[in-house]
This record gives C-alpha cells, sequence and structure tokens, in this order.
C-alpha cells in the first residue's frame, strides 16, 4: 500500500554535517635524489587527495527530514523499496513524523529489508500520536487487517474518522466503508454517502467510485420496488409475499452475477443485499436443481447462523449456505432461486 510521498541513504551524521575541504597539496619535492622513502611518502599523499576529492565531489544526502520525506516518496513511486525505506527511517531519524509512519509501514510489510511488525506498529503509533494524519491513517489499516498490532475494528474506525477529519481523503474513503458496512459500529449509510463525496472532493477515485454504485444500486432498487408494488402478487406467491411482509426490503426480482433471485425480502439494504445475494450465488452454484427452491438465511457480522431451504437441492444448498463466508455483512434475508 502506498501511503506516503515520503527519506536519507546515509548515516544521520552525514547528512547533518559536511566534509571537511581537503588539504593543500605538498610542496613539489626535489625527485632527483635516490630517497625511495620519500617517493613513497610522495605517492601515498598523493592518493590521499585524490581519495578526498571524490569525497568531496560527490553529491550530498539529503539535508533535512522533508528533503529525505520526499526523496522516500520518488523512490517508492520509482519501486525502489530499499532506497524509500532509507530514506523514510533517516527522515525518522531527523525528527519527522511522517517519515517515521513511512519506515514503521516498510518495517510492518518488510518491504526494501527484513520485517520487524512490532517495531514497526510502534513507530506508527507513536507517530498517530505525535498528530501525524498519515500515520493515523497507516494505524488505523494496520488494526483492521491485525498486523503488529491486535485486529480491532472499532479502534480502526475511530482513527479513520480522526484522519478524516484531519484532511486524510485515504481515511475519509475507509470510514465511509466502514459506516456502510456496519464495520466497528453502527451502520450509516448517509454518513457514508458524506465520507465518500469529501474523498471525492479530494480526488480520490476509488471514493466517487463507490459514489456512482451507490446511487445505481439504490435506484435500480427503488425501480424494482416500484414495479413490484404496481405488479399484483400472483395467489400461488401469497405465502412468500407474507413471509416478506415483515422485512425492511422487499423485492420482486433481481439478478445478480448471472444468479436471479425473486421474491426476495430481507432486512438490510439494498446494497448489502446486492453483496449477500452475490455470495449466495458464488456458494450454491454447484448445487443442481436448485431453479425454484427457497432459502432462508441469516448472517451476523460475516457469518452464516441458520440456514435452510426448500426444494430438491435442498440438503446442497444448506451445506453451502452454512458454509458461506460474507465479510463485515449482518442480514437477514428469504428469496427464491431463479
Amino acid at each position: 500500500m502506498k501511503t506516503l510521498p515520503l527519506l536519507c541513504l546515509l548515516p544521520l551524521a552525514a547528512c547533518a554535517t559536511s566534509e571537511p575541504p581537503p588539504p593543500p597539496p605538498p610542496a613539489p619535492e626535489d625527485t632527483s635524489g635516490d630517497d625511495t622513502t620519500s617517493a613513497g611518502a610522495r605517492v601515498e599523499a598523493g592518493a590521499d587527495v585524490r581519495v578526498a576529492a571524490q569525497v568531496e565531489a560527490a553529491p550530498p544526502p539529503c539535508p533535512d527530514a522533508p528533503t529525505c520525506v520526499r526523496l522516500g516518496g520518488e523512490a517508492e513511486a520509482a519501486g525502489d523499496a530499499i532506497r524509500a525505506r532509507a530514506m523514510y527511517e533517516h527522515g525518522c531519524q531527523l525528527g519527522s513524523h511522517h517519515g517515521c509512519a513511512g519506515f514503521g509501514l516498510f518495517l510492518v510489510r518488510g518491504d526494501g529489508g527484513p520485517a520487524d511488525r512490532a517495531r514497526g506498529a510502534e513507530l506508527v503509533r507513536a507517530s498517530c500520536e505525535a498528530g501525524d494524519r498519515q500515520g493515523c491513517t497507516i494505524l488505523a489499516v494496520l488494526h483492521q487487517e491485525g498486523l503488529g498490532v491486535p485486529r480491532d475494528l472499532t479502534r480502526a474506525r475511530a482513527l479513520h474518522a480522526q484522519a478524516c477529519e484531519a484532511g486524510s481523503k485515504d481515511s475519509c474513503l475507509n470510514f465511509g466503508a466502514m459506516l456502510y458496512n456496519g464495520q466497528g459500529g453502527p451502520q450509516d449509510r448517509e454518513q457514508a454517502r458524506r465520507m465518500f463525496e469529501r474523498a471525492c472532493e479530494q480526488h480520490s477515485e476509488m471514493a466517487c467510485t463507490n459514489l456512482v454504485r451507490m446511487q445505481e444500486q439504490e435506484r435500480a432498487a427503488q425501480e424494482q420496488a416500484q414495479q413490484q408494488a404496481a405488479t399484483p402478487e400472483p395467489e400461488g406467491r401469497s405465502a412468500a409475499a407474507g413471509a416478506r411482509s415483515r422485512f425492511s426490503v422487499n423485492v420482486g426480482e433481481m439478478s445478480v452475477d448471472g444468479q436471479a433471485f425473486a421474491n426476495i425480502g430481507a432486512s438490510c439494504g439494498p446494497l448489502r443485499l446486492a453483496i449477500v445475494l452475490q455470495a449466495i450465488g458464488r456458494a450454491t452454484s454447484g448445487c443442481q436443481a436448485r431453479a425454484g427452491a427457497r432459502i432462508s438465511v441469516t448472517i451476523d457480522d460475516g457469518r452464516v447462523t441458520r440456514a435452510s431451504a426448500e426444494g430438491r437441492a435442498r440438503a446442497c444448498l444448506q451445506h453451502a449456505l452454512r458454509r458461506m463466508r460474507v465479510a463485515g455483512q449482518t442480514c437477514e434475508l428469504e428469496a427464491t432461486l431463479r
């Protein structure tokens, strides 16, 4: 995850100071004699002068923390993980919290050198506590994935909210996703929309895409609900209609990834419903003669807690549904497979 435009390859002292000027060359000596010891001394001194001149002519390392951080970002963008890691580390040594966050992330991921998740996570945490918003964004992602720190979605959500308020578009994007999916706290689709809008205004392409998808899926769900309301239910479907009446979302028909569903009742919103139906379609794709089967599923934080099915493929469907995982989703639904 390239997160930071962030550091100096040489040791700290080399960045903080410059080399002393080379000593003046020795005065010419009389070479007519046969003093071989003096001649040897002249050759050695000349070699020292040449080495000193080479050091003086070499380009200086990064002179300050912001420059180290900038060079680290350039190296990372160029795919030079070793140099990027060194630049971030040196920026951290020069007092840049941003540099420490970048170096910590490289340590956690093991990019450009050996991994040290504990040390890397500590550097990221200290950077966040010092007020570096990018450090807080990285720390939130570490808590989301359980890298170097305990997996804690509640903590991750709070950190993303904090960094978003400080101006991090990446955290606004992630905070919006957690709000929409109900991860680390209550689901709040309207606030999620506002977070996506904020990130989109800061030129986050993924946030802009999420906004478009929200609008498209919600519009499609509304159109299907309107069509269902305008079309009388056949008598044979009255039982299914009665079962669906207890759900907050009722859709006559919906197709996801080529799998059609009918008489859908769900406790989750349109976006989450589409995600769950997609997972059901994939999980049950191996069951023969599933068309016409009625299924009922309860999902709690991604885990199926109840699954039942009616129809010829009943046993296969129940087995497939109970093994299904839908990361971060909570929903109860009933539907007929087409």
